[in-house]
């Protein structure tokens, strides 16, 4: 998650500084609700996050992501 969020800033799609704004929001919302300070805490914190800056920079709309435990379809081109 760190590498892709890394890799996408690094691309221009966000700022250093809009990835550790929306990680510390999405670690305080978590924190309000209570939830324990662990690993599964901190990667769902960060996967909230990276999807709300690329959903709100428009690289991929809400319907484009995929539900978490759901199989990802790749459309790789088109059929000949």
């Amino acid at each position: 998650m760190l590498a892709l969020a890394f890799t996408l800033s690094e691309a221009g799609h966000f700022t250093p500084v809009d990835w550790s704004d929306a990680l510390g929001a999405e670690l305080r919302r978590a924190n309000e609700r209570g939830a324990p300070d662990d690993q599964t805490t901190y990667y769902a914190a960060a996967l909230a996050a990276l999807e709300h800056l690329i959903v709100a920079n428009g690289s991929v709309t809400t319907g484009g992501l995929t539900p978490h435990g759901q199989p990802v379809e790749l459309i790789c081109g088109t059929k000949r």
